[in-house]
């Protein structure tokens, strides 16, 4: 799904009626046009994790998008949760190749489009951090 254009699970069955997006390419442009994504998933008692340098898996030997990267497309076991806990967390670096040095995010147009899909998923919870400098701004849109 991160790596491919249309592999979200979006077609068929009548998932558009409870999701927004664009056609299930979202994930894998975000994992393309970043110099470094990470993603963190619960499920069934543990936590995996799997990172990706401009769409390509692998394994980053350190923090930040700099760190040495090797391709690896294992999915990695990193921990243990309670089997009822589930989650996914993204992170990611927009790619200074392909995005000019005075581009911005607007955090409140983020947070805006977080609270509206945050109502039409009942249980949901996201949460929107800010870390690229002083101050940390930090989010968060309580389960509906």
């Amino acid at each position: 799904m991160l790596a491919k254009l249309h592999g979200g699970g979006k077609f068929g069955g009548g998932s558009y009626n409870a999701t927004g997006g664009l056609h299930g390419v979202g994930a894998s442009v975000v994992n393309a046009l970043s110099q470094r994504l990470d993603v963190e998933v619960d499920k069934g008692g543990a936590t995996w994790a799997m990172s990706f340098r401009r769409g390509t898996p692998g394994v980053f030997d350190g923090e930040g998008p700099d760190a040495p990267f090797s391709a690896d497309d294992t999915l990695h076991k990193v921990g243990k949760v309670a089997k009822k806990t589930t989650g996914t967390r993204v992170r990611y670096w927009a790619d200074p190749q392909i995005f000019i040095k005075t581009a911005a995010f607007s955090y409140d147009d983020l947070v805006a489009r977080a609270r509206q899909t945050s109502f039409l998923v009942p249980g949901l919870r996201i949460v929107i951090r800010d870390e690229r400098g002083p101050p940390d701004r930090h989010r968060r849109r309580p389960r509906s």
